[in-house]
């Protein structure tokens, strides 16, 4: 392995360690979604299961179907 490939350049000059990422450098808010984006899955998974909800308990066949397909007694 030639010097190229043990020494790194680090800000100007070279060194002999590997450059180091920090936490702050590391940028996680790029991987986690926005407040909007959470809030518009959450309503949208509480009509769904709202709705769900409501749809059974008027259909009398669903609600026996949900009833008889439950994990539990």
């Amino acid at each position: 392995m030639g010097v190229a490939g043990r020494f790194h350049r680090d800000g100007g000059a070279w060194t002999g360690r590997a450059p180091v990422q920090t936490m702050a450098a590391m940028d996680f808010k790029k991987y986690l979604p926005t407040l909007p984006q959470i809030s518009r899955e959450l309503v949208a998974v509480l009509v769904a299961t709202l709705g769900a909800a409501y749809l059974i308990s008027k259909v009398p066949a669903w609600k026996q179907l949900v009833r008889e397909n439950q994990l539990t007694n």
